[in-house]
């Protein structure tokens, strides 16, 4: 009895660690980033690379803007590329946005151009300078 007890912890045990997911690479990598204020407006600078399998139709780069408490202020986007996005290509972004006021941070998330949720490695936070 205690043997057939023991058999099925162990194989429980083997089933759970076999069943484990392996998490998916980042689609886009945040290489660099930046933001400044300036009246009354937001200057952020940076650039990301697309490590992503599937080639990209566009990539737009989304920014959430924190306050102190990690609460999302506003969100704002930018149209990085145009055209389809491939692994090992980078994108820079130079991007003027409204400043919003009571936002201490932002993290990055990314979307190709139908609206598909890429996976972002780095995406924050960053504090605005």
């Amino acid at each position: 009895m205690r043997f057939f007890l023991l058999a099925a912890v162990i194989l429980s045990l083997c089933a759970s660690a076999t069943g484990q997911r392996k998490k998916k690479p980042a689609d886009v990598e945040v290489i660099e980033t930046k933001a400044r204020r300036d009246d009354g407006k937001i200057t952020l600078d940076g650039r990301v690379h697309f490590t992503g399998e599937k080639p990209a139709h566009g990539l737009v780069i989304v920014f959430d803007f924190l306050s102190a408490e990690h609460a999302v202020v506003t969100t704002q986007k930018t149209q990085v590329a145009d055209d389809v996005v491939r692994a090992g290509r980078e994108a820079s972004y130079q991007t003027i946005l409204v400043d919003p006021v009571r936002a201490v941070s932002y993290q990055v998330r990314a979307f190709d151009a139908g609206d598909r949720d890429l996976r972002v490695a780095n995406p924050g936070p960053y504090p605005i300078e």
